[in-house]
């Protein structure tokens, strides 16, 4: 039997029970294992999986749910949500964008390892199945099959409102990987008027982040039934792991610049030999994951940090410029026009040169300059 896995949440990589899982499955099958979400791959090398868990996709989980039907008998959700309300509407909303849901056997497991760990079928052709997985397991299962909900965005001329349920207070709130706001209850209605986000009920707004959100003066309006919005924590980076840059190719010589989009990083970083990270956050999370590819970044950051839960590591030529506050996107806007030419990377021949570069563009909002 051809066993199509996809895990989700780090957690799963980082309490060992992947690895027991995928032990345990691949006594019934063959497993062509995925992982989606950038720390979710960070995890994956962190434990030495990268050869049984396919670590280079970077679509959506219904997406990659979808792929994994067509070539498979079976599909498995694997996740690891903050409870088990928020796992199942989590694997709901998936099975809502699963175009070919109803063709094979798919099955949900959520929580392996917990107090409350359980395994659900996602469709009727599941259910012959859940016995055996669960015994192979040694999780307890449920016979209701988890019914697909698709996201509610209530509308009112031009407003629209999307509750995030499942919230603890203190949390970050994420849309489209930046950082909007944080969580102050159980619930978040986030409210968007003419496309722009004007409120959270139940949390507090980060304007910094809303001017990101929306590319400051030019107002770009957003759709939340369209969005991707998470919340939580980031992954706490407490094994340190240092790898060989797996991703360079002889004679790499290439600068990438990542402008708050650490999510995406996975991207962009084959061939990679340098990158320049825009904003306090994404210097923290891009400089920890890169670490362990013999990877120096130079971050641009102006004391605005938030993922303040998790270490951070930077390898060797690292250099960090402290902006005056507010500035880092002014001097990330003049890097990538002067640099990179408005593209994504570049070819460089000298770090030290690009380092000069970026002091020459900042030299009256540099405050100090960290070398690591």
């Amino acid at each position: 039997m051809k066993i199509g896995l996809l895990l989700h949440n780090p957690y799963i990589i980082d309490s060992g029970n992947a690895k027991n899982i995928l032990t345990s499955l691949s006594k019934i099958g063959t497993i062509d294992a995925k992982i989606a979400g950038t720390m979710g791959k960070t995890a994956v090398f962190d434990a030495h999986l990268e050869n049984k868990i396919d670590t280079c996709c970077n679509k959506k989980p219904s997406e990659i749910v979808t792929n994994l039907l067509k070539k498979n008998d079976i599909a498995i959700l694997l996740n690891h949500g903050k409870s088990l309300y928020s796992g199942v509407r989590f694997a709901s909303i998936v099975a809502s964008k699963i175009s070919n849901l109803q063709d094979k056997p798919v099955i949900h497991i959520e929580r392996p390892g917990c107090f409350d760990e359980t395994i659900f079928p996602m469709n009727d052709n599941a259910l012959e199945y859940i016995t055996t997985i669960s015994s192979l397991l040694n999780i307890k299962h449920s016979t209701n099959i988890i019914k697909p909900y698709k996201i509610k965005v209530h509308k009112k001329n031009n407003v629209q409102i999307r509750r995030i349920e499942g919230t603890y207070p203190g949390e970050n709130i994420f849309i489209n990987g930046l950082i909007v706001g944080k969580a102050q209850n159980n619930f978040v209605d986030i409210i968007v008027e003419n496309g722009i986000l004007t409120k959270l009920e139940g949390g507090i707004l980060k304007e910094h982040g809303i001017e990101k959100l929306h590319k400051y003066n030019k107002k770009c309006p957003i759709d939340l039934e369209n969005v991707w919005i998470k919340t939580g924590k980031l992954r706490n980076f407490n094994k340190p792991t240092k790898l060989n840059n797996r991703f360079k190719s002889f004679n790499d010589n290439k600068l990438i610049i990542i402008d708050h989009d650490a999510e995406n990083i996975y991207k962009y970083i084959s061939g990679t030999t340098a990158a320049i990270s825009i904003g306090d956050d994404t210097t923290s999370i891009a400089s920890e994951i890169l670490f362990r590819f013999s990877i120096p970044v130079l971050g641009i950051v102006d004391g605005d940090l938030d993922c303040k839960d998790h270490n951070t590591r930077y390898f060797t030529d690292s250099t960090i410029y402290v902006l005056k506050k507010g500035h880092d996107d002014i001097l990330g806007e003049k890097i990538k026009q002067n640099i990179f030419n408005n593209n994504k990377c570049v070819n460089y021949s000298d770090l030290e040169s690009i380092k000069s570069k970026i002091k020459k563009l900042g030299s009256n909002i540099i405050e100090t300059t960290i070398d690591i």
